[in-house]
């Protein structure tokens, strides 16, 4: 298996390359043993949410700062995770919580870990239009990017 670290360094260096520390990435990767299910992550500038299928959260925090910052990519410790049958990972922007009302309300973290956990059997697509509905009438402020890995078996 991959070291998600010595992957998120390579893409790093690229990412430097590319952007001339101009922009930077969030990045989320997690390598995941298909046979076992024990997972393996990194996080530049994001973490992750593993909902385990009896509702429990169990916060994946990042371990990096943000690809494209520097090119020294200093990290913590790999994160792990086990995965189990009807166990949902997602990783999502800061653009779905930090959405705001006019009134500058934030919709914050607490609102979508109760979705997830009300939603963890179900296609996630109430989120966007959760966070959508939130801010309307205007449009979220940032992008909104949802990428979820089930466990099915």
């Amino acid at each position: 298996m991959p070291d998600p670290a010595d992957l998120l360094v390579a893409a790093n260096v690229q990412i430097c390359e590319d952007t001339r520390f101009e922009r930077f990435v969030a990045v989320f990767l997690a390598v995941i043993d298909l046979e076992t299910r024990q997972a393996s992550y990194v996080g530049a500038g994001h973490g992750g949410v593993l909902m385990k299928k009896n509702g429990e959260v169990i916060k994946l925090p990042g371990t990096a700062l943000p690809a494209g910052m520097t090119e020294d990519l200093a990290m913590e410790p790999v994160g792990e995770f086990q995965m189990e049958a009807g166990d949902l990972l997602t990783v999502y922007t800061d653009g779905l919580y930090e959405c705001q009302r006019p009134d500058k309300e934030i919709l914050g973290q607490p609102a979508i870990l109760s979705l997830l956990r009300e939603n963890r059997e179900e296609p996630l697509n109430d989120l966007i239009a959760t966070s959508r509905d939130f801010s309307a009438p205007s449009k979220p402020g940032d992008d909104i990017t949802i990428a979820p890995v089930r466990c099915t078996e």
